[in-house]
């Protein structure tokens, strides 16, 4: 493909493992597949899956290798170009040996996220963002990679006298108090 008549020639390959290898189906994860129902929606347990992107242009490649878990969330994107290595995991807050449906609410959200940047020489540094969730899925806490972060407090859903009116749908949603605090450390860089 091009993008214009006088650019380079790209070209994207994308590979799945196709035989005896997990796959988005839940092949080899020992449950029976079923055409109703996603069969990796059982309980949380370590299956994953995989696919490999590769984009070629002039005579640079980058390859991007996506894993998932068996609740189909990305876990890790790792992508590579002359060397250069960048990460992308996330831990998310869905618990192991759980069912699907006794999961929390905010299962979905990320609990850490981790990324990481390697030169071709091996020098490293990680960046880790932790975060938790009520259960409702409203952000209670954020910690960034320099040590800053936010706590947030909410009102509950029947709401608090003149200061906040009740939820009409029974949610709670709506923001009570918001603490930032600055970073503690330096982020290094290479």
């Amino acid at each position: 493909v091009r993008a214009t008549k006088d650019s380079a020639d790209q070209h994207t390959d994308y590979a799945y493992a196709i035989h005896n290898s997990n796959n988005f189906l839940g092949y080899n994860s020992g449950q029976n597949w079923e055409s109703t129902k996603d069969s990796l929606y059982g309980p949380m347990t370590n299956y994953s899956y995989s696919s490999t992107e590769t984009f070629s242009r002039d005579s640079k490649t980058i390859s991007t290798t996506r894993t998932y878990n068996c609740y189909h969330q990305l876990t890790e994107q790792k992508d590579e170009c002359e060397g250069h290595t960048h990460i992308l995991s996330t831990v998310y807050h869905a618990r192991p040996g759980q069912a699907f449906d006794a999961q929390p609410a905010f299962f979905l959200l990320p609990k850490t996220r981790t990324e990481s940047w390697i030169s071709p020489e091996g020098l490293r540094r990680d960046d880790v963002t932790q975060t938790s969730f009520d259960q409702y899925g409203n952000p209670l806490q954020q910690r960034n990679p320099d040590g800053s972060g936010s706590t947030w407090v909410y009102y509950g859903k029947l709401g608090h006298g003149g200061d906040c009116p009740a939820e009409p749908n029974g949610f709670v949603r709506f923001l009570r108090q918001q603490t930032d605090s600055p970073a503690t450390e330096d982020v290094a860089f290479y």
